[in-house]
């Protein structure tokens, strides 16, 4: 039987966190937003004055913030860190806090809170460019700061049960699609976006689309694992890949974009069948086995949405406004502003 829940959703004005509130919501669910706001407040702009969400503006970091934040949960999706290599790199040390700091005063929050149920995500960068099948079981081989503290923060919430909090991790592929707070520097977005606009034919970014999550489908699964008790997956570390284009049906209904760009780009015809063998190939196996989920939407379908939001004239600026991007976005704020937040 589904029980509605308080669910604090840590980094909820981001590109995942905008699309997951709101799905909250309209299941039933209560819902408390702890974000710094750094790309602003616009993605939840339409919530404010839904009764079920509370918003507190504070930091991760910020043990009495993150204890307000989550007065009355019961259950917590974090999603609030410096979560592409570019912007990790722009300053290790403040993201390294932001990520593995931050983490640790949420779970220790949470666990003082009594909170039932914890899920983290963190990426398939952790597995390096490990050829062959890659399981959740498969040797890890980060190679950048950014997975190296990934996995510094996966085992952080392996110990969780030690805090008598149960906590699960989801590796994502690369995500994909459109949101309130739209990024453009995701692989399958940008290869939309320079494909809409600049005409260009980047074959090599048919990598990226053979396994990103379109994120609809990771909302769904996030969705999902709330409405499961938490012994279920406690523990446990799944990875989240997108649908094999192979098994993709490109008659999704939708208003007809640029005839130019889908023919050349996006039309089932150009997307290859299988991929080198030397790519990694990410395994979900572990998640349909364990409750029962598999992605429902392939790369081509995020493709085809952001282009057709691109035909109806939004986002014109997309190739010119740091906005869009995670990196240049943060070139901009006062990082001391921000080391000193904690």
């Amino acid at each position: 039987m589904f029980t509605r829940t308080t669910v604090l959703v840590t980094g909820g004005a981001g590109f995942v966190g905008a699309r997951l509130v709101p799905r909250l919501l309209a299941a039933g669910h209560r819902v408390r937003v702890l974000d710094r706001f750094l790309y602003g407040d616009e993605p939840l702009s339409d919530l404010r004055s839904h009764p079920g969400l509370h918003c507190v503006r504070g930091d991760v970091r910020d043990s009495h913030a993150v204890a307000e934040a989550l007065e009355g949960c019961e259950q917590v999706v974090h999603l609030a860190s410096i979560s592409d290599v570019e912007s990790f790199d722009l300053d290790p040390a403040l993201a390294h806090s932001i990520n593995l700091d931050g983490l640790a005063t949420v779970v220790r929050q949470a666990s003082r809170a009594g909170v039932l149920g914890f899920l983290h995500l963190t990426s398939t960068d952790v597995y390096g460019t490990t050829a062959g099948l890659v399981t959740e079981t498969t040797r890890l081989v980060p190679q950048s700061a950014l997975a190296r503290c990934e996995i510094a923060c996966e085992s952080l919430v392996r110990e969780t049960h030690g805090h008598h909090l149960s906590g699960a991790t989801l590796r994502v592929a690369p995500l994909a699609g459109w949101s309130p707070r739209m990024r453009f520097d995701l692989p399958v977005n940008d290869f939309a976006v320079r494909g809409f606009f600049l005409r260009e034919t980047q074959h090599r970014s048919f990598e990226s689309l053979s396994h990103a999550v379109h994120v609809d489908d990771l909302v769904e699964l996030l969705v999902r694992m709330l409405r499961w008790p938490a012994d279920v997956w406690e523990g446990q570390t799944f990875n989240v890949v997108g649908r094999a284009l192979r098994d993709s049906h490109t008659s999704h209904p939708s208003a007809s974009p640029p005839e130019a760009f889908v023919d050349s780009h996006a039309a089932s015809s150009d997307l290859p069948s299988s991929f080198p063998s030397d790519l990694p190939s990410h395994s979900g196996l572990s998640l349909e086995q364990t409750l029962g989920w598999r992605p429902s939407r392939a790369a081509d379908l995020a493709l085809r949405e952001v282009v057709e939001r691109l035909g109806h004239g939004e986002f014109s600026d997309a190739l010119t406004n740091p906005r869009y991007s995670n990196a240049e976005s943060l070139r901009r704020l006062d990082r001391g502003e921000l080391r000193r937040a904690a």
